[in-house]
């Protein structure tokens, strides 16, 4: 199998030692203007230019290329979506843990699911980010189970990543940035519920490495405030179970039957 490519633009003068215009190599190993392999790197600008991550993440899986992003803050208006339309898919940071993804504070409703959702579909890798997790405000019923009379109760959530039938998903070296909830108002109770990473149905082969989980403070936050944070929730209806010790992080597919 023969390759060809460019390697230089060359001036050549009759009588003259040729010189070189332009070299046309791309350096091997990298340079560090670009960071990832098979793919593109682009910058929140760029991004933008492109129509948004969203465009350029479909766009990149259509091509079977991976996406690299740079430092800086990338702004959602919605999740980012990848379905059976991205398997195979990369997403990473170049620098680990400064490229930031945030979303836009008029969108937060959109925001329910998590920042990214992965639906039926296969080994999509997300490596190196830092995602800025909305509050989302929940249901707001008035006196529940336990509660005086006339007293409210909101259940605000925050999630990062969503599985649902998501198969051999690698996230690693991603930081989790859990946000502050407000103070409660007097007269109602609060309890503000996130996961960095929420898998449900059948997410094996699911890999978590060297992820960070960030939040200040503990679960009570005030007489009438709480907060239940984890950093990988699961709700499988296929059990991951490592075939031997020292596996690492992946669990493999054991189907288990749902008490009802």
């Amino acid at each position: 199998m023969l390759f060809r490519s460019d390697l230089a633009i060359v001036e050549s003068i009759p009588g003259a030692v040729p010189k070189v215009v332009a070299d046309c190599r791309v350096p091997f190993p990298s340079t560090g203007e670009d960071c990832g392999c098979c793919g593109i790197t682009l910058n929140p600008a760029q991004v933008t230019a492109r129509g948004g991550l969203q465009a350029v993440i479909d766009a990149q899986a259509k091509a079977g290329q991976t996406l690299s992003l740079r430092p800086g803050t990338y702004v959602l208006e919605a999740p980012l979506a990848l379905t059976s339309a991205h398997t195979g898919f990369s997403l990473s940071g170049c620098e680990s843990g400064r490229a930031r993804l945030t979303v836009d504070s008029a969108n937060i409703a959109n925001f329910s699911a998590g920042m990214i959702t992965l639906q039926k579909t296969s080994n999509i890798t997300v490596q190196g980010l830092t995602f800025a997790m909305p509050l989302v405000p929940g249901a707001t019923p008035t006196s529940p189970a336990g509660a005086s009379t006339g007293q409210q109760f909101a259940t605000d959530l925050t999630i990062g990543i969503n599985l649902e039938e998501a198969e051999t998903i690698t996230v690693e070296d991603c930081q989790f940035l859990y946000p502050s909830p407000p103070t409660p108002a007097a007269g109602s109770a609060f309890v503000y519920v996130g996961a960095g990473i929420y898998a449900s149905e059948n997410c094996s082969g699911l890999r978590v490495l060297r992820n960070r989980f960030q939040c200040a403070g503990g679960g009570q936050l005030a007489a009438n405030a709480y907060r239940l944070l984890v950093g990988l929730l699961t709700s499988p209806k296929a059990l991951d179970v490592p075939s031997q010790p020292g596996s690492g992080g992946t669990i493999p597919s054991a189907p288990i039957t749902k008490k009802q």
